[in-house]
């Protein structure tokens, strides 16, 4: 659906393209005899050209960002991922001394920025900024501060990057501070094409420090409490994407929780361990299944050889008749008999009691493999991040494409779930037949 739009709109492009070239031609020709008319019927046809491409793609909106101090409220409201960065103060402790000038003078406001949590190691700090359209234009503004100290090799360096997918990084700048000294910068950077035309822009800040002391040579957003300057800031332009009329029941809101970033490769590990356990728990209920079948066969047995004692104890009670002899003795055999078949009751007992709290155990395994894990948000590899819970089941929501999907409820191989956003039903899993011919076309390979 999404793709016959875009066609759709790329064909009434080209049909637009068409009217401008042709009201060209017109206009060559008349440029030859008048030479005002050329001149408004050029401008008219490029306000037809950017009226008509404006409301193909969308209205085109501003967005912009910023803040004075790292403690300001906002200024981790886009920040979704923190490696290696402490946040460092000088405020009225010891540490609110500067060294400048080979004395330590006490500043008069405090100093925050942003710094590695550790010497020779590289932090950085990833801003997401999610748009509903497609970035046109953006231009950012980011005070880093690299400092060095004298008859050391002690230095700072950050450097500025931005990118559309959080894979793929153009850098921006990099400030290197010199032998002795700082060397900061405040300047502003216009993104490069190469990481616009997406509904969203990743902007990352990596600080690197290299001394033995417990200072920090790389900063971030450094300033002081009565700083009044923009730290960061960041303007863009883009084009706010059209949405299609809704059709069928109401797309309920978006989850209130975040999903976070998307999980580093480890989460591999993570699903190899659980399924581990599963296959754990699979081998544990194999076990007590064996195990419930070799009791069952076991009172079998005994039930039988109970029945038959009982049968020989009649038999025995008939001869007992004219056999005084036999009798003193199947006297004693009988109470030795009945014996064993108090045992063997004792037997049944323990047995029957050993196959409940098998069962109880069977019950409990079956329903801890069976208890669904999911309630909240998962990640899945093809489509990324879902969510759904006991409130909104069957209503799966993919943050990928900030769509609501309703399961229908019972479908398999494969599931089928309808687009609140294309208004059709998708299967999520390859039908049968589609992956008997893939094998079949692997096979002949």
């Amino acid at each position: 659906m999404h793709n016959l739009r875009r066609l759709s709109k790329q064909s009434q492009a080209i049909q637009t393209f068409e009217l401008i070239f042709s009201a060209d031609a017109v206009i060559n020709n008349i440029m030859k005899r008048k030479p005002i008319i050329p001149i408004l019927l050029t401008l008219l046809a490029g306000s037809l050209y950017f009226a008509t491409a404006q409301t193909l793609a969308g209205k085109l909106k501003n967005f912009d960002y910023s803040f004075v101090s790292i403690n300001d409220q906002n200024s981790e409201k886009f920040l979704v991922h923190k490696k290696g960065v402490i946040t460092r103060y000088h405020n009225d402790g010891p540490d609110n001394l500067l060294y400048r000038n080979g004395e330590h003078i006490r500043l008069k406001h405090p100093l925050s920025y942003y710094g590695p949590s550790e010497n020779e190691v590289e932090g950085s700090l990833t801003y997401q900024f999610p748009f509903n359209g497609s970035t046109v234009r953006a231009e950012v503004m980011a005070s880093i501060t690299a400092h060095g100290h004298k008859n050391t090799n002690e230095y700072g360096q950050v450097s500025l990057w931005c990118s559309k997918d959080a894979t793929t990084w153009i850098k921006l700048t990099t400030v290197t501070s010199p032998v002795q000294g700082g060397k900061g910068t405040v300047a502003k950077y216009k993104i490069p094409t190469e990481a616009l035309g997406t509904d969203c822009l990743f902007i990352q800040i990596r600080l690197l420090a290299l001394d033995q002391s417990s200072r920090s040579n790389a900063r971030f957003g450094q300033s002081y409490s009565n700083s009044v300057d923009e730290n960061f800031s960041l303007k863009v332009e883009y084009l706010e994407q059209v949405s299609s009329p809704k059709v069928g029941p109401p797309m309920p809101k978006a989850p209130q929780t975040d999903p976070g970033t998307p999980p580093d490769p480890d989460y591999k590990d993570t699903i190899a361990e659980l399924k581990r356990l599963l296959a754990e728990k699979d081998e544990r209920l194999a076990h007590c299944e064996t195990e419930m079948a070799t009791k069952e066969k076991q009172i079998g047995e005994l039930t039988a050889t109970n029945e038959k004692l009982q049968g020989e104890v009649k038999a025995l009670k008939g001869k007992v008749t004219g056999l005084e002899t036999e009798v003193a003795n199947l006297k004693t055999d009988n109470e030795e008999l009945k014996g064993q078949i108090q045992n063997l009751r004792e037997d049944n007992q323990n047995i029957s009691h050993e196959l409940t709290v098998t069962n109880e155990h069977l019950e409990e395994a079956i329903r801890v493999a069976e208890t669904p894990f999911i309630n909240g948000w998962v990640y899945e590899p093809v489509r990324g991040w879902l969510f759904t819970d006991a409130e909104h089941f069957p209503l799966v929501y993919t943050h990928k494409t900030d769509t609501w999907h309703y399961y229908e409820l019972g479908s398999s191989d494969p599931r089928y779930f309808y687009n609140y956003t294309s208004q059709e039903w998708v299967a999520w899993d390859a039908a049968p037949e589609e992956t008997q011919q893939l094998v079949a076309s692997n096979k002949n390979l």
